[in-house]
């Protein structure tokens, strides 16, 4: 009998069930009906849009207008000057032409300045003699502007206007410059008729009301126009269109759609707008019609569902909100269903993955935290101090410490123990040695064990009494631990079924992030000392002043493929070399050491440049093979009659400062890269230096600085050079180096070397000498 009325409960429950779920089909209309929503929204927004578009293009139209009359006013200032200047009439005859010109057209004004700024001729003979040099706009057209148009000014008639000034040319320049000055209330002849009914705004180049067709905007006084911002205007200054469906007007009642644009290139701007309402009303009235009918159905449908499916909406709605407040990370929100149902037993179970995800979602998110942060850092003290945190966070470590190995021999581990006393730390990473000596903590993968504390360790970390031993495993081998002191407050079942494992996996992390800083710090002992033999400081050489500078763009170690080597030649003479290998790292370090050698080797045999470059390529050639070569120039330097030979090998060719001429000369480029051909010849070039000269020697870094598909380039060089003829020659190169990488955005894909010498004045003892 009980069996059977179970039964029949549950058919009743699975009727029941299966009739709510007709009712909820009914809740789907709720989201159709939003969607139609959003597309009428969309819709009327696309009405209002193609307003704004439609005001955007008379503006623009009208901005073309106002352009198109400013090069007539243009044309017509420059008819009028070349017709004075070429018949070079009387002053009466000129100012009857200028007369005539004014009364064909709807100007206040047409006039003719010199040079200097005087109005020699004017159709208002009051205005001859005065001076208008200061004008801004005059002075650009004597420039040679073709046109320039004034910001509002009080014209000669008295009325607020502007001017458009053309220079007069005659047998290539410019001997005169002819204005015309219009007054702002004439502008609205350029309008179309179509704009009549609406409010038109010009503004000059500083945001001045020229025009307004408005009494309310047309009537204002000189500050009023001055003190005129509209919106919009700072936008369209800027370049750019200004769009409102709806908006405020100065000095004008009610709401205003429109868009103010840039008016051609002029500078000016002009503004067309309509009132919200009449602009929108056909609009609004159909978008209320629409809503009030979508409203209607989704009043019914809501009420259609809250009659028939209340008893599965309220709690889904309840296992909905739940879920949100999930999503943003109140993982501890309550589940308020209480039914005997199906939905009662789902939200059982979804209390129980909430529990679950909190804690799954919390590890996943603090090994990711982790993670990133160990790939970030190369440094050991960092990672010691993160994964102090992190055990505090997984298992509420009062203190750790990181016990690395030094490569696996015994007695010199490194411990790092960040806010732990020496003698705390060496306590704690001896207890951690004794447990794992005992215990197999690389198999095992962790060991948690109950300690008595030595009183110095209980003094800095009282009441911890649980070790956790973590080993740090990098590709099968241990190169480490972690001993971390966890407080008395563990529940040591669960401790060790989640927390440990967890910061198992955490300690993975470490030994990965402390492996590669050992790497690193190893790697970069390497390149330093590598690059630092292949950068030879200069010795001292009284007849010539050397600047120097060299930067890296590897990263990591500072090893590249650029050398430069100082060779002293005898007591009167010195070899300077600078090259360039190809590759990067410890490969071109190793062939570009064979390079310099092999130069320095044979410049002290025979230093003349042709005999050591061509003896260096055959060197060079046989031991790095065809694939690799070195680009390289070479000088020989006689420091007594401060003449030099020199010879190129595939290199940026040396730039030459000349003090007296102030110009920078480009020695001739040479033969083939070092390596490539083993028979290659080389040419000597002579040139000699006057004291004050300078020479720019560089490598490739410099010259081929990029900033996007461009490149700093010879040219650049060159006028970088010229630039800095005050500066001493330390500071010519360092600015020259600092142009290209400014030039580069900051970043230089390549290293760069550069070098500049310059010749000394000869020493009074020594001239006979030389001579």
């Amino acid at each position: 009998m009980r069996a059977t009325a179970d039964s029949g409960a549950g058919r009743r429950l699975r009727f029941g069930l299966r009739q709510k779920l007709i009712v909820l089909v009914l809740v789907v209309l709720v989201p159709l009906l939003a969607l139609l929503v959003y597309n009428v929204y969309v819709y009327f927004t696309r009405l209002e849009q193609d307003q704004l578009t439609a005001h955007v293009d008379s503006a623009e139209i009208a901005g073309t207008s106002l352009d198109r009359f400013m090069h007539e006013l243009a044309q017509i200032s420059k008819t009028a000057g070349i017709a004075v200047v070429g018949r070079a009439p009387e002053a009466t005859a000129a100012q009857a032409y200028l007369t005539e010109v004014r009364s064909h057209v709807r100007i206040s004004n047409v006039a003719l300045l010199d040079l200097n700024g005087r109005v020699v001729a004017s159709a208002l003979p009051d205005l001859v003699g005065r001076n208008l040099s200061a004008e801004p706009s005059f002075r650009a057209a004597r420039a040679g502007a073709s046109i320039s148009v004034s910001d509002m000014r009080r014209n000669a008639s008295g009325n607020l206007g502007f001017a458009v000034f053309t220079p007069v040319e005659r047998g290539g320049r410019v001997v005169a410059v002819s204005g015309v000055a219009v007054d702002a209330k004439d502008l609205g002849q350029i309008l179309p008729p179509s704009l009549k009914k609406s409010v038109v705004i010009i503004t000059d180049k500083r945001g001045d009301l020229m025009y307004g067709n408005r009494p309310e905007l047309a009537n204002l006084s000189e500050r009023q126009r001055r003190d005129f911002r509209s919106p919009g205007v700072e936008v369209a200054l800027s370049g750019r269109s200004f769009t409102t469906p709806s908006t405020r007007l100065p000095y004008l009642a009610g709401r205003w759609l429109g868009a103010q644009v840039p008016a051609g290139s002029t500078g000016w701007t002009i503004g067309i707008f309509d009132s919200s309402a009449a602009a929108l009303q056909p609009v609004i009235e159909e978008a209320l019609l629409t809503a009030a009918v979508i409203l209607a159905v989704v009043a019914v449908s809501l009420f259609v569902a809250r009659q028939y499916g209340q008893a599965i909406t309220d709690p889904v709605e309840h296992l909905t909100a739940v879920t949100a407040e999930i999503e943003r990370g109140r993982f501890d929100a309550e589940v308020p269903v209480t039914t005997h149902d199906e939905i009662g037993e789902l939200a059982v179970n979804f209390r129980q993955m909430q529990e679950s995800l909190k804690r799954t979602i919390g590890d996943v998110q603090l090994l990711s935290d982790s993670a990133r942060w160990m790939s970030s850092t190369l440094d050991l003290e960092s990672i010691a101090n993160a994964t102090a945190d992190y055990l505090d966070r997984v298992l509420g470590a009062r203190a750790a410490v990181i016990v690395l190995s030094a490569d696996g021999r015994p007695g010199e581990a490194r411990v790092l123990a960040p806010r732990l006393s020496f003698d705390a730390a060496q306590e704690l990473a001896a207890a951690g040695e004794e447990v794992a000596g005992s215990l197999d903590i690389q198999r095992r993968g962790y060991a948690v064990v109950g300690i008595e504390p030595s009183p110095a360790l209980a003094k800095a970390v009282p009441d911890a009494r649980t070790l956790v031993v973590l080993p740090l495993v990098v590709n099968r081998k241990l190169i480490g631990r972690i001993d971390a002191l966890v407080g008395p407050d563990v529940e040591r079942r669960e401790f060790e079924r989640a927390d440990v494992p967890l910061a198992a996996s955490l300690a993975q992390q470490v030994a990965q992030a402390a492996e590669n800083a050992r790497l690193f710090e190893q790697q970069r002992t390497i390149a330093d000392t590598l690059q630092d033999s292949l950068l030879t400081e200069p010795y001292r050489i009284p007849e010539l002043d050397i600047g120097l500078v060299y930067y890296q763009a590897t990263v990591g170690g500072r090893i590249g493929g650029d050398f430069y080597d100082f060779i002293p030649i005898g007591s009167d003479m010195a070899a300077i070399v600078i090259g360039d290998i190809t590759g990067k790292g410890l490969e071109a370090a190793r062939f570009t050491t064979i390079g310099k050698g092999a130069i320095r080797a044979f410049a002290l045999e025979d230093p003349r440049p042709s005999s050591v470059l061509g003896r260096a390529s055959r060197v060079i050639s046989e031991q790095l093979g065809a694939e690799n070569f070195i680009t390289a120039v070479y000088i020989l330097f006689d420091l007594h009659r401060g003449c030099m030979q020199y010879a190129v090998a595939g290199h940026p060719p040396p730039l030459l400062f000349r003090h007296e001429a102030g110009e920078v000369e480009l020695l001739p480029e040479g033969g083939m890269p070092l390596g490539v051909e083993p028979s290659s010849e080389y040419v000597d070039g002579h040139v000699c230096m006057d004291p004050g000269d300078r020479l720019l020697l560089y490598t490739d870094g410099l010259s081929e600085a990029r900033r996007g598909t461009e490149l700093f380039g010879i040219e650049r060089t060159e006028a970088a050079l010229a630039a800095f003829t005050t500066l001493p020659v330390k500071d010519i190169a360092s600015g020259i180096a600092e142009a290209a990488i400014a030039f580069a955005g900051g970043q230089i894909q390549d290293d760069l070397a550069v070098i500049v010498l310059e010749r000394c004045e000869p020493p009074r003892h020594g001239a006979g000498a030389s001579a």
